[in-house]
């Protein structure tokens, strides 16, 4: 960061420099991603929004969020989609990251330039995930223990993106959470390794009748004009709130801040805004009784609260809610879905203060 930050440093390397860091912060957010899930899966906390799907849906997203190691690796990802639809009860985000994990397990045992291909088919009542590369291979010794926290092959120390090995416990995991299972194939050393991951198929009219449920509300949403709102931001890590804050400033938000339960309770009170994005985990009084104080506010009590947190149990939501908070996000905030709940909050601008 010091090159980037001396006038001294050229352009060119400035830029590289911002490359590097900008992938190494991409591979710390996936490695701390990954460790949270471990978390919540030992203490039962990792819940899945399950809608019917078809599998062949996500490939677009898959391909974007490989593209990086991809590249890094000079690999291409090679596709292999039958015609048939693939409809199941998934969670999209999560079957998005079974195949992600699956390939940058591929890419990474894999010689520099390697193909790897991803094929989804079919198998009776089963949706079937194939993940095949052409590297190194899995030792018939560690097959049974590969998909276990904190295994990884022997040359992986070799490796540029070593990880944690925890990557294939996760998909494991979010397999049998789907009623599904996962199985490791390997010949022999050298001669590459098949991922297989199996899910069930629900009727595809059970399909269709959902996305004919959904066509409607979406279109209402896209034709909605997205109104600037005023907001509060109560968070208190630096650079979560900066970033927040510049976030929904640049979707034309005006926005003001405060770094602990009491001043942003406060803050909330005096300014009024439209809304207020409140972490759960802060010093002084936490999130739950800011929102308490919001309710109890005949000024304020109006203010729509999202509540900010690393907890996504149906627990948890139900005990933000409890508090006061009307809607629940959990961390690392998606954008989208940011700006989709702003979209739909009813403004009230007459009885809101200007902030300042």
């Amino acid at each position: 960061s010091s090159l980037v930050r001396d006038e001294r440093t050229p352009q060119a390397t400035r830029e590289n420099a911002a490359e590097i860091i900008e992938r190494q912060v991409a591979m710390t957010r996936t490695l701390l991603a990954d460790l949270l899930d471990v978390s919540r899966i030992a203490e039962g906390k990792l819940d899945l929004k399950l809608e019917p799907i078809d599998l062949r849906a996500l490939v677009d997203t898959v391909r974007e969020t490989t593209q990086s190691v991809m590249t890094r690796h000079e690999c291409a990802l090679v596709y292999e989609l039958g015609e048939e639809p693939l409809p199941l009860l998934g969670d999209a985000t999560r079957l998005v990251q079974v195949q992600v994990n699956l390939i940058h397990n591929a890419a990474k045992y894999s010689p520099q330039g390697a193909p790897v291909k991803v094929k989804l088919g079919r198998d009776q009542d089963w949706a079937i995930i194939e993940v095949i590369d052409l590297g190194i291979g899995v030792p018939e010794d560690q097959l049974e223990n590969i998909f276990k926290p904190f295994v990884q092959i022997g040359e992986s120390r070799l490796q540029r993106d070593g990880g944690l090995g925890v990557g294939l416990t996760l998909v494991k995991t979010l397999v049998e959470k789907h009623g599904g299972e996962v199985t490791a194939h390997s010949a022999a050393s050298g001669t590459g390794s098949i991922f297989r991951v199996r899910l069930p198929l629900i009727p595809l009219a059970a399909l269709e009748q959902f996305n004919q449920q959904q066509t409607q509300p979406a279109d209402a949403a896209s034709s909605a004009t997205v109104k600037p709102c005023r907001i509060v931001v109560v968070e208190d890590l630096d650079d979560s709130r900066q970033m927040l804050c510049s976030l929904l400033e640049l979707d034309g938000h005006t926005v003001c801040a405060a770094a602990d339960g009491e001043s942003g309770l406060e803050l909330i009170v005096r300014q009024l805004p439209d809304v207020a994005l409140v972490d759960i985990g802060l010093p002084g009084i936490d999130g739950h009784e800011v929102a308490r104080g919001v309710r109890e506010s005949p000024e304020a009590c109006c203010t729509t609260l999202i509540a900010l947190t690393g907890y996504g149990q149906q627990s948890d939501i139900d005990k933000a809610l409890g508090s006061g908070f009307d809607s629940h996000l959990t961390k690392p905030i998606h954008p989208d879905r940011l700006s989709e709940l702003l979209s739909q909050l009813p403004l009230q601008a007459p009885r809101h203060a200007t902030l300042t």
